[in-house]
């Protein structure tokens, strides 16, 4: 399949959002910043730098290559800027770990970019639907990586043995694997750039915030017990009982699980844990 240069509206929009767990304590001013933000901030300033070689200039002197969140002052419309953000960005990069995949804010992400529709650009056929997502493998999973990351290729063949083994932060925060890390960060910038090439995406519906968008990855970490006395089909959460549904109106999540991708909106939404200061999301220009 021949690549193709994004054309129209979409040459005004960054080439990816990069999409992270923050770690406890990152969100406090009097603490030091924790050495993940660090490798995070350093690992999206060298995607972009990459990327100003790899790809034509975006339309817009404003306009950065890339797009992560940080923190901002109390008051500013992050999550209003969030949402905006992930309806034009091209495409969707999630750095994969465990505490990733408990992130109700990151499965929100995950969920809001994956309902835009998508087209291979040309010259390619296949009845699945082309993804924008390219997922990094940020730490290992000891169990296996979990839906719906597990369905997209995050672990090519071209990238050092290291990183399927570590992880792009165990690279990046051993001064040993320097060098796989940067070929790491090289070969993940051509990816970004041979997805937008390759897959078209449509802009994503407006919203004014993520609220009410079901995250992604529906973890619930505690297991529902049977009441004593009653028989297994008639425990709390049965089909036909009160109680089987959860607070969006759907079927309740498995204790302890992940399921899929569900970006579907529930009637009042799930409680905002990231919603408001201190934390949240605006734009990072490349170098800035």
């Amino acid at each position: 399949m021949v690549p193709q240069e994004p054309v129209g509206e979409e040459r005004s929009w960054p080439y990816f959002f990069l999409s992270h767990a923050h770690p406890a304590g990152s969100k406090d001013a009097h603490r030091p910043q924790p050495l993940a933000e660090v490798l995070v901030r350093r690992l999206y300033e060298q995607l972009c730098d990459h990327l100003e070689q790899l790809c034509p200039p975006i339309l817009g002197e404003a306009t950065p290559m890339g797009l992560m969140d940080s923190r901002i002052d109390v008051g500013e419309p992050w999550n209003q800027w969030l949402a905006e953000q992930l309806g034009c960005c091209r495409v969707f990069v999630p750095l994969l770990s465990p505490p990733y995949v408990h992130s109700d804010m990151c499965g929100r992400e995950w969920a809001v970019f994956a309902e835009r529709e998508t087209w291979l650009r040309r010259g390619g056929t296949g009845a699945e639907k082309p993804s924008a997502i390219v997922p990094v493998q940020w730490a290992p999973f000891l169990g296996g990586m979990p839906e719906p990351a597990a369905r997209l290729q995050y672990n090519r063949g071209d990238f050092p043995a290291s990183y399927k083994k570590f992880g792009l932060y165990g690279l990046m925060a051993r001064p040993t694997m320097k060098d796989d890390a940067a070929d790491t960060i090289y070969l993940l910038a051509e990816r970004i750039r041979d997805v937008a090439f390759h897959v078209r995406i449509a802009k994503g519906k407006p919203r004014s915030s993520l609220k009410g968008v079901r995250s992604a990855f529906l973890v619930q970490t505690e297991p529902r017990l049977p009441r004593i006395g009653r028989p297994d089909g008639d425990a709390p959460g049965a089909p036909g009982e009160e109680g089987a549904e959860d607070e969006g109106g759907g079927p309740a999540p498995k204790a302890g699980g992940i399921g899929g991708a569900a970006a579907a909106e529930s009637p009042e939404g799930p409680t905002d844990p990231e919603d408001g200061p201190p934390g949240g999301s605006r734009p990072h220009p490349a170098g800035g």
